[in-house]
């Protein structure tokens, strides 16, 4: 059927599946002599910092999986890391899709997802847990073996103009940002606010509920200024005791806001939840040289008491 992975609702072990999406994210295919062929599982591209093990690469038509990153001396590799080629290995024909020749200077695109339907097979990027055929029956602790459970529907209407996989939005998460524009292969679209309802949004595989007549406080809203043709998603995040919106730079955890990025550093804020730090307080005894022969620990209770 046309659309497949737009009309497809996917679940496995209750958590909802979505399918590749496009990315912001590519580098381009380079210095490979011209092009790489249907068998080249490592090849160079124009940079690797966005680029990361287990990412999905989009090459024209093909999909393939990245399974390791790093530096070479030549353009085939290995991948040693010592050179200075920028090269991917991958798996070629990835999620149903077939191996071909690409010539350099080509788009190598990141895409986000969990699945992909091809023809009348679904392919998952990840395989879901399930029993291999000598593990069949109970385990060694007499209990049922887990494995994941499937469930998929597919939603059918008169019109499928409407049906679309937004972009994956998420490597421009701040912590701090409430609005992102949604788009479609990185163009603008409008019609999703007015004519298509709100679609389905999660984070983290969660769903999350949009602000509507009922209720009218949810997690977000999506928004469209047909002047500039785009539609917006605006996140509710939470507002303090005082009705005044928790806006953070230093603890973006109290904004309630989709998060995103690099580690620099970490902490916590005082009175969230987290008890303040008691230095341990340890009795020594030594023998008559004074060395020491053991530490006991010593419980402390402490006490606060309003007058």
């Amino acid at each position: 059927m046309a659309k497949k992975n737009e009309k497809a609702f996917i679940t496995v072990a209750n958590l909802t599946q979505y399918p590749l999406s496009w990315t912001p994210n590519y580098q381009t295919l380079q210095n490979n002599g011209g092009s790489i062929g249907v068998g080249n599982t490592i090849f160079a591209l124009s940079g690797i910092s966005s680029v990361v093990i287990r990412d999905v690469i989009k090459i024209d038509d093909e999909y393939m999986k990245i399974v390791n990153v790093g530096f070479g001396t030549t353009s085939i590799g290995p991948i040693t890391f010592s050179g200075d080629v920028p090269l991917v290995e991958v798996t070629r024909g990835f999620c149903g899709t077939a191996s071909s020749a690409h010539t350099d200077g080509s788009e190598g695109r990141i895409y986000k997802g969990s699945y992909n339907i091809s023809g009348k097979e679904i392919f998952f990027t990840d395989p879901p847990r399930g029993n291999i055929t000598d593990l069949v029956g109970l385990n060694e602790s007499n209990l049922v073996r887990e494995r994941a459970k499937f469930s998929g529907r597919v939603f059918l209407r008169k019109d499928y103009t409407r049906n679309t996989v937004y972009d994956n939005i998420s490597s421009e998460f701040t912590g701090i940002g409430q609005t992102y524009t949604l788009t479609t292969l990185g163009v603008n679209t409008v019609g999703l606010g007015t004519t298509a309802g709100n679609g389905l949004i999660f984070i983290n595989s969660i769903f999350q509920t949009p602000t509507t007549e009922n209720p009218t406080l949810a997690n977000y809203q999506i928004v469209e200024d047909l002047n500039v043709g785009i539609t917006s998603v605006i996140f509710s995040g939470i507002t303090s005791s005082n009705g005044q919106k928790i806006v953070s730079d230093y603890d973006q955890n109290q904004n309630q806001l989709p998060r995103g990025g690099l580690i620099v550093s970490l902490g916590s804020t005082p009175g969230l939840g987290y008890a303040p730090l008691v230095g341990a307080k340890v009795i020594t005894r030594v023998d008559g040289s004074g060395t020491i022969q053991s530490i006991v620990g010593e419980w402390i209770l402490v006490l606060q008491l309003e007058m």
